[in-house]
């Protein structure tokens, strides 16, 4: 259960082998002084410390960025705590977090993330205990920027947090999902108007006013005349009143495409 400080050091190292960023969460001030001698870029706050005073007092005054787990906390908590932190917005994250294991969909709280950012203004993340990569992907499409959930090896059923962690598997689908969010929610799509390549599809997937039977030249068109068939390209169904009741100019086999030049002209 502890690493003496040559063994979070060679952690450390080993991180920096696999370009994986280190961090630990510290649950008291003698932890801070070991962590800053190993080097983190961020502290990382667990849910039972948001009213540790005295820790996130010392926290503060390393000027390094926190990320703060909201999980055991009220509103007014989080506020005192984000206080004594002290810091600007954009060195604080506050993650909605559920201290439940495993944590059921109805008590996720993904509500949560808009008001976490609507009161504080800094990055929103969630911290998960779901077992699924569901709650992440979800939380992405809802603004969440930092993601935390736990671990486990394949097979692995009986570890403490078996019940509440991901497989490695599960881990990258997870990366794969949120990445897949992030990238839908920077597309910007104008509906105004289509692409080229959507005017090509409209054409295999629309439809065309067709002749429903053969028709000879001389028929007046009515209803019964004309079906509503693929492919696209024709005159669409908006366009069925511009036909009915006029005299067709040529003959027409069955679901050959009606064109206005095909009719004579209104009186």
């Amino acid at each position: 259960m502890e690493f003496s400080p040559s063994q979070w050091k060679e952690l450390k190292s080993h991180c920096s082998e696999v370009k994986v960023e280190f961090m630990s969460s510290p649950f008291s001030p003698k932890a801070v002084e070991l962590l800053l001698d190993v080097g983190v870029p961020v502290w990382k706050v667990a849910s039972g410390e948001v009213s540790n005073l005295e820790l996130l007092r010392r926290l503060s005054d390393t000027g390094i960025p926190v990320i703060l787990s909201s999980g055991l906390s009220t509103m007014s908590e989080l506020r005192r705590a984000i206080e004594v932190l002290d810091l600007s917005t954009d060195a604080l994250a506050v993650l909605q977090c559920t201290t439940q294991y495993p944590t059921m969909p109805e008590r996720l709280g993904l509500n949560v993330l808009a008001e976490l950012r609507r009161e504080f203004g800094c990055v929103v993340g969630l911290s998960d205990h779901t077992s699924t990569i569901f709650a992440s992907i979800a939380a992405a499409a809802l603004g969440a920027q930092i993601f935390e959930t736990h671990l486990k090896t394949d097979g692995d059923s009986t570890g403490p947090d078996a019940s509440a962690s991901l497989t490695e598997s599960q881990l990258s689908e997870l990366v794969r999902g949120v990445n897949f969010v992030f990238t839908s929610l920077q597309s910007k799509i104008d509906k105004q108007s289509l692409t080229a390549e959507q005017e090509q599809l409209r054409l295999i997937f629309g439809r065309s006013l067709v002749a429903a039977r053969r028709l000879d030249s001389g028929d007046v068109l009515e209803l019964g005349d004309i079906a509503y068939k693929k492919p696209g390209g024709g005159l669409r169904y908006e366009q069925l009143h511009l036909l009915l009741g006029r005299r067709l100019l040529r003959s027409l086999d069955v679901d050959e495409i009606l064109q206005l030049d095909d009719l004579e002209s209104e009186s």
